[in-house]
């Protein structure tokens, strides 16, 4: 077990110098200004590998199979950046859930500042994820790889050793493609990481109440400066009042002639009643 031990590397531990804590941190800046920069189109290494570095006779394909490795590990490679870009995006959507729900509260003061600016770090830190996907320069193997085409006249096929120097050429170039594409990936991180950190801090000033407003109902008073305004105002309400007691007037009398024309109805059936009685009296008496 001690042998085995001595084999296997040793557990990282903290980091405690505060100079190399502040040289990660500057890097990280640096990291992010690079991410948040255009950058120029990646080029090819100053000296390319050519066919001189392997040997002629290779029976057991060694070097051609270790190149074609390389260079589907440095496709594979890009490919896994894409996909951790992607899965980056669907991290900052939930991040900006809880900003809709803050934007949906009334906010008012220091709130108000750290939300909008946890906003803007969200959508930088997507702006950047974006151009992690889809990376589009990158160099593939073609025909022109096993075939030479330089020569119209005498089109020829290309050497194994030849073949293998492209491969190694199109790794070199794909792998420096994927070291770029995985510091933007880290300066989005890093974005993300600072858009998190607002987003707690907005938290927690959002639930301390200290700065959530109250609805309060406010009470207008409204003055006129020119006084004959309100003075036709009032004159307008006299005449109204005035206009509502002549029409209460004329209903009252109303209701009071219904009244009489109620009591003389009833005195009419009376009398009809009356009058129909003493007929039947005068009846009965005449047929004995």
């Amino acid at each position: 077990m001690s042998e085995l031990g001595k084999h296997i590397g040793p557990l990282v531990e903290r980091e405690t110098s505060i100079k190399k804590v502040l040289k990660s941190f500057v890097n990280s800046i640096n990291i992010v200004w690079h991410g948040l920069l255009p950058h120029k189109q990646p080029k090819e290494a100053e000296k390319k590998i050519i066919k001189d570095y392997f040997p002629e006779t290779d029976p057991d394909d060694r070097f051609f199979n270790t190149s074609m490795e390389m260079y589907k590990e440095s496709k594979e490679r890009i490919q896994h950046l894409e996909e951790k870009a992607f899965k980056l995006l669907t991290y900052i959507s939930a991040v900006s859930a809880i900003h809709f729900f803050l934007l949906g509260t009334e906010l008012k003061g220091t709130i108000n500042v750290i939300v909008i600016v946890s906003i803007s770090l969200l959508v930088i830190a997507m702006i950047v994820s974006l151009r992690c996907i889809s990376v589009k320069v990158q160099k593939a193997i073609f025909i022109d790889t096993i075939i030479d085409f330089d020569d119209p006249e005498a089109i020829k096929p290309k050497s194994k050793s030849e073949i293998t120097a492209e491969i190694v050429n199109c790794t070199v170039f794909n792998q420096t493609v994927a070291d770029n594409t995985t510091d933007i990936l880290k300066a989005s991180s890093h974005i993300l990481s600072l858009g998190i950190f607002t987003t707690v801090i907005a938290f927690a000033v959002f639930f301390s109440g200290t700065n959530r407003s109250k609805k309060e109902i406010d009470k207008v008073n409204i003055s006129f400066s020119d006084s004959t305004f309100s003075e036709s105002i009032k004159k307008s309400l006299i005449l109204n009042n005035e206009g509502l007691k002549d029409v209460m007037d004329v209903l009252n009398k109303i209701e009071t002639i219904e009244e009489q024309k109620r009591t003389q109805i009833d005195t009419l059936n009376e009398i009809i009643k009356k009058m129909h009685s003493s007929t039947n009296k005068k009846k009965q008496g005449a047929n004995p």
